[in-house]
């Protein structure tokens, strides 16, 4: 049922450590052999996150083939041997088995489009800041990293003759790529404060659970013995397998990341709607509306809108609608800290201070533009905001603007006083026709799934060949995830319905309270004193 896991042989008490693991056998890029390479290229920690991933990836690879290599000479050899890739994750599947995932987030995420083209020229090394580093960590994109990341570090940046000598050949050196980046997508963790991503061997051996009823074991740091534990949280008979939480994440992103699926009715849902598809809604309603009043933008006030809520961060880069508030807080925690230091860097965190879940926070793809819907259908604010922004007419946004800007030179934050003493946001307007393009954009999303046919819900049967098994698990994991994100979307529909637009106006108002400190934080506080286009 769980594959490979973690099964007590005695009797585990409350607070016992059954897995201890020394830091020095935690595998990051930074303690790899190509270290050095790795940071000259921008492929360790601290920079573009996807890059860092990569490099992680690019090291792993090398063990592989030094290990095979020199047997004996590298001490992660039996680790990463033992790290066997599932055949169901679904940067292996078929071309017809993905369709059965389209509109999914697996799939959005997994196989985004690429916005940017090639560019020309010999040289296509990306580097730190390039523009044409792929949007989504890998294992999405993972044909683009290969070929503009991987391929090239390994031609130039190493010893061009290694893979000569070690006799691989580009499709022998992809296939032990895309191997590297499910091993790091599905095992590695996100260390510390900083966030360091690494390989700790045996904790990536313990499954999942979704309830807290079923986990029974915790991550933890030991700073006096320098390792890493999971402990136990309650008592674990023996034969009672550990299960530890990877993290609140929906089936969807399981499947991701994990290759697994929850089949229990406690399994969490959630759906997706592209900022892409708000600006489609928006203009939809303009094109359709008669009214004088209704937004119908040129090509240059629609672009101005664009950046301005790309300039106010309104579309999210975490999950939840919380996320402007978090960012405001870890910038004041920033703050706070550079004081204690008398105005100096802040302390960098030693490694071990926060330990992310399996797989760490960077899941949802940071750099993806997507509101999340929950299975009870409640959205985010930012994505109504973001279309009533859209959608307002001219005079209307502009005269927003205009306000915005005096409630930035007016904060007391830009004075430097601090975040309390401003007033609420006033009501703000409600376009025409503004439920009816919600729902719309709701409707749009939908039409992305399959239709449901009897080939998606193709039974399990026990007694059919292990390809066959396969296949079928993939149909029902499909099928699954499907299912729940449309009912996501239906929910969504319903609380549409229900919602007031005085209710919206309310907490659009509030959403701006949050939003404007951080505008003040991100300004030089003489350009948001003089400067009449703060915002």
């Amino acid at each position: 049922k769980f594959g490979r896991g973690v099964i007590a042989n005695e009797d585990i008490k409350t607070g016992d450590v059954p897995i201890s693991v020394p830091e020095s056998l935690v595998f990051l890029p930074e303690r790899s052999r190509i270290s050095e390479a790795l940071g000259e290229t921008g492929l360790c920690h601290g920079a573009h996150p996807g890059m860092e991933t990569c490099g992680l990836v690019i090291a792993i690879m090398l063990e592989f083939i030094v290990g095979a290599s020199s047997p004996g000479s590298s001490l992660h050899t039996p680790y990463f041997d033992n790290l066997k890739h599932s055949a169901n994750h679904p940067v292996l599947w078929e071309k017809r088995e993905l369709a059965l995932l389209n509109g999914t987030r697996t799939l959005t995420h997994l196989f985004p489009e690429i916005i940017s083209e090639s560019k020309s020229g010999a040289d296509e090394t990306l580097h730190v800041g390039d523009p044409l580093l792929p949007e989504i960590p890998i294992p999405g994109h993972l044909e683009r990293w290969f070929f503009h990341v991987v391929q090239p570090f390994f031609r130039t940046v190493l010893n061009s003759t290694m893979l000569e000598e070690a006799d691989i050949s580009t499709e022998q050196l992809f296939g032990l790529y895309r191997w590297a980046a499910i091993v790091v997508s599905s095992n590695s963790y996100e260390l510390g404060d900083d966030r360091y991503q690494g390989m700790v061997p045996m904790w990536d051996m313990v499954n999942h659970a979704s309830s807290s009823n079923l986990t029974n074991v915790k991550l933890a740091y030991n700073t006096e013995s320098a390792r890493f534990e999971m402990v136990a949280t309650r008592p674990v008979g023996k034969g009672e397998q550990l299960f530890v939480s990877y993290g609140d994440l929906p089936n969807a992103e399981l499947l991701r990341r994990y290759a697994f699926i929850d089949g229990s009715a406690r399994a969490l849902s959630s759906s997706e709607i592209p900022f892409e598809y708000v600006v489609k809604a928006a203009a939809g309603a303009a094109s359709s509306s008669s009214s004088s009043s209704s937004f119908s933008a040129s090509i240059e006030e629609l672009a101005e809108r664009l950046s301005f809520i790309r300039r106010c961060k309104l579309i999210p880069s975490v999950s939840g609608s919380q996320h402007h508030q978090q960012q405001l807080q870890e910038e004041q925690n920033q703050e706070k800290l550079r004081a204690a230091a008398g105005d100096q860097e802040a302390p960098t965190p030693p490694l071990h201070t926060k330990m992310q879940p399996r797989g760490g926070a960077r899941g949802r793809g940071d750099f993806s533009e997507y509101f999340e819907v929950k299975s009870d259908g409640g959205a985010e604010w930012e994505m109504l905001e973001c279309l009533r922004l859209l959608m307002l007419p001219k005079d209307s946004y502009d005269s927003f603007v205009a306000e915005l800007n005096d409630r930035i030179k007016a904060s007391p934050i830009s004075a430097g006083v601090g975040a309390g003493g401003s007033s609420p946001f006033p009501r703000v307007e409600i376009p025409p026709n503004f439920k009816a393009t919600l729902e719309n954009l709701a409707s749009m999303k939908l039409r992305d799934f399959p239709v449901e046919n009897e080939t998606i819900a193709t039974s399990y049967y026990p007694d059919i060949s292990t390809e066959e098994v396969q296949r079928d698990a993939r149909k029902r994991a499909a099928a699954r995830i499907v299912g729940e994100e449309k009912d996501c979307l239906r929910a969504h529909i319903a609380w549409l319905e229900r919602l007031q637009l005085d209710v919206v106006a309310k907490a659009c108002g509030e959403l701006w309270d949050c939003i404007t400190p951080r505008l003040c934080i991100m300004l030089p506080k003489n350009q948001t004193k003089n400067n009449s286009n703060s915002a």
